[in-house]
C-alpha cells in the first residue's frame, strides 16, 4: 500500500514507515551545483597547468564554499566527476587522481556539509570552461585519454550535407530571392556559410575558416550533438558500446571504493537522460553508421536507432553500478523522452526494484511533457510526485526555471516577476501550485549556480525575452538572498529548507 502525500495536512497517509536497514540518511535541504569546473581546480592545474581554467581556480571554489556557509539550510554540493580527469594510464585503470577530488569532498565534510557525486557523466556540454578548447581537446573531460581515439575530421558542410540540408552555392552573398526558409548558402571561395534562411531573410554569414561551429573529429567513443537552446556543441558518450560500459563500471567501482565509507557523501547521480541527435549522419569511419546504427535514413531513424541504443545502454550501466553504492542515494536525472521512446516510464518501472531515486534537471511546470498527467506518457514530474513516499526525490533548479517566454513559460517583465517565479518554483518543489496542482514533495533541491541571468547572486540586468515585442531589461534579484529571507521569516532552522523530511521507503540499495 503506497503512501500518498496530503497537501492540506502536509502529512503522508496510508503507509507505516518501516525501520531502515541501511545506514544512509536523507539530508533534506538545498544543495549548490557549481556547473563549471572550479571544484576540480587542483587536478586540472596538475594536468594542464595553472592557466587551464582562465583564473577560475581555488578562489572561485572558495566563493562557493562561503555561499554554502551562509545558511544551515544550504546543505552542501552536487559535484560533477569528469571521467576524463579521474582515470588515467596507458590502458586506463589508474585512479590516483581521485586523491584531488577526495581533498575537495573532505573539505566540504569538514565544514559540516554533504556531497552528491555526479559520477555518471554521459555527456559533456561545452560550457564556459570548455567552449574555448580546440577540436583536439574536445574529449578532455568526458573520456579517459586512452579512450579519446578518433577517425577523420568533419566540418559544417559535411554535417549539413549528411543531415540532408539544402546548401545553395553562391559566389557572393545570397540574394533575397534565393532559396526558401531552412536553406543554407555557401561561398566556397571565401568559405562563408549563410543560413538557415528564416522569414525570407538570410542571416549574416559565418567564416568557417575562423569559426566552424560544427567542426569536430569523429570520435570512436562519443558523437557530437547540437544543444538546441544555445546552438553550442556538446558530446554524448557512445554508452551503447558494451566495452565502454564495462570501463565505466570499473570507474564507478573506483569511486565507490574511495567514497562509500564517507558519511558526508550521501548520493550518486547522473547527467540528464536526454540524448542528443548526432549532427553528422554520414558513413565515414567513426560516425554513427560505422557503429552499425544506420542513420542514413534521417532524423526518424536516429530517434529509433541511436536514441534507443543510447537509452538502453544507460539503463544497463546504471543497473550494473547501482549495487556498488549500497548505502547511498542513487538517482538518475530523468526527464525525457516520452514520445518516440518512452524512457521516463521505463525508468520508473524498474527504479523501485533497483532502489533508485529520481532527479530532474530544470524543474519547470510550464513544459507540457514534464507534467503530462496520464499513462502511458505520464511526465517525470508527475511520476516523481507520486513516488516521493517510495524513493528519494531531488528537484533541480537550473536555467529553464528562470527563463522568460521559453517552452511556454510566462514573460518576466520586472524584478517582482522574478520574485514571483522564485515562489512558484519553490511551491512546485513542495506542495504544488495552481498551475500544476501536484507538488514534488522533494527531499532535496539542487541549484545551478551559473546561469545566463546570474540568478544566484543577482544584482545584474538581464534582457528578458517576451512573447510579443522586444526584450525587456530587468534587474535580477538574488535567489540566495530570497531563500535566506524565507528561512528566517518561516523559522526554518533545522537544515531542511522547508522541504520533505519524511524518509522514503528506501534510500540505499540495502533498504
Amino acid at each position: 500500500m503506497a503512501r500518498k502525500y496530503d497537501p492540506f495536512s502536509k502529512q503522508y497517509v496510508g503507509y507505516i514507515q518501516p525501520a531502515a536497514t541501511d545506514t544512509s540518511q536523507i539530508k533534506p535541504g538545498f544543495y549548490l551545483k557549481p556547473h563549471n569546473l572550479s571544484p576540480h581546480y587542483a587536478v586540472i592545474e596538475n594536468i594542464y597547468g595553472a592557466g587551464a581554467l582562465g583564473g577560475r581556480t581555488r578562489g572561485k571554489w572558495v566563493d562557493r564554499l562561503n555561499w554554502a556557509a551562509e545558511s544551515v539550510n544550504f546543505r552542501g554540493f552536487q559535484l560533477s566527476v569528469p571521467w576524463g580527469l579521474y582515470e588515467k594510464g596507458f590502458s586506463g585503470g589508474d585512479f590516483s587522481n581521485l586523491d584531488y577530488l577526495e581533498d575537495v569532498v573532505d573539505e566540504i565534510g569538514a565544514n559540516g556539509k554533504y556531497v552528491m557525486l555526479m559520477s555518471h557523466q554521459f555527456r559533456e556540454f561545452r560550457n564556459n570552461d570548455v567552449s574555448g578548447l580546440g577540436v583536439d581537446n574536445q574529449m578532455r573531460y568526458l573520456l579517459p585519454e586512452d579512450l579519446r581515439t578518433h577517425q577523420g575530421m568533419v566540418d559544417s558542410i559535411d554535417c549539413l550535407t549528411s543531415l540532408g540540408e539544402t546548401i545553395r552555392s553562391v559566389t557572393g552573398t545570397p540574394s533575397a530571392a534565393l532559396g526558401v526558409d531552412g536553406d543554407y548558402a555557401h561561398n566556397a571561395t571565401t568559405n562563408i556559410l549563410y543560413g538557415p534562411k528564416a522569414g525570407g531573410v538570410w542571416p549574416a554569414g559565418v567564416d568557417l575558416n575562423l569559426n566552424d561551429p560544427r567542426k569536430h573529429w569523429l570520435w570512436d567513443n562519443a558523437y557530437a550533438y547540437s544543444k538546441f537552446v544555445s546552438g553550442a556543441m556538446g558530446f554524448d558518450m557512445k554508452i551503447y558500446k558494451p566495452a565502454l560500459r564495462t570501463r565505466m563500471a570499473a570507474f564507478q567501482q573506483a569511486v565507490a571504493d574511495r567514497f562509500n565509507n564517507k558519511p558526508h557523501v550521501i548520493a550518486i547521480t547522473t547527467t540528464e537522460s536526454a540524448t542528443g541527435s548526432p549532427i553528422y549522419l554520414g558513413a565515414a569511419a567513426g560516425g554513427i553508421v560505422s557503429d552499425d546504427l544506420d542513420a542514413n535514413a534521417g532524423a526518424v531513424n536516429v530517434s529509433t536507432n541511436v536514441h534507443r541504443a543510447m537509452l538502453s545502454g544507460k539503463t544497463a550501466v546504471l543497473q550494473a553500478t547501482r549495487p556498488k553504492f549500497p548505502n547511498k542515494i542513487f538517482a538518475q536525472d530523468i526527464n525525457v523522452p516520452l514520445d518516440t521512446i518512452n524512457y521516463v516510464k521505463e525508468y520508473f518501472d524498474q527504479a523501485t526494484a533497483n532502489k533508485m531515486g529520481a532527479t530532474s534537471s530544470d524543474t519547470v511546470w510550464w513544459s507540457d511533457g514534464l507534467k503530462r498527467p496520464d499513462e502511458p506518457k505520464k511526465g517525470c514530474l508527475v511520476r516523481m510526485s507520486e513516488n516521493s513516499s517510495i524513493m528519494p526525490i531531488i528537484s533541480q533548479w537550473q536555467q529553464w526555471c528562470w527563463d522568460s517566454d521559453l517552452a511556454g513559460s510566462s514573460d518576466i517583465k520586472s524584478t517582482q516577476d522574478f520574485l514571483d517565479r522564485f515562489q512558484n518554483v519553490f511551491d512546485m518543489a513542495t506542495v504544488g501550485n495552481a498551475t500544476t496542482v501536484f507538488g514534488l514533495n522533494a527531499h532535496m533541491v539542487i541549484i545551478q549556480l551559473e546561469t545566463a541571468m546570474g540568478i544566484w547572486v543577482g544584482g545584474g540586468t538581464y534582457s528578458a525575452p517576451q512573447s510579443v515585442g522586444k526584450d525587456i531589461p530587468v534587474v535580477v534579484p538574488s535567489l540566495k538572498d530570497w531563500l535566506k529571507a524565507k528561512f528566517v521569516a518561516e523559522g526554518i532552522t533545522d537544515g531542511s529548507g522547508g522541504l520533505n523530511t519524511v524518509r522514503p521507503l528506501y534510500v540505499g540499495y540495502n533498504s
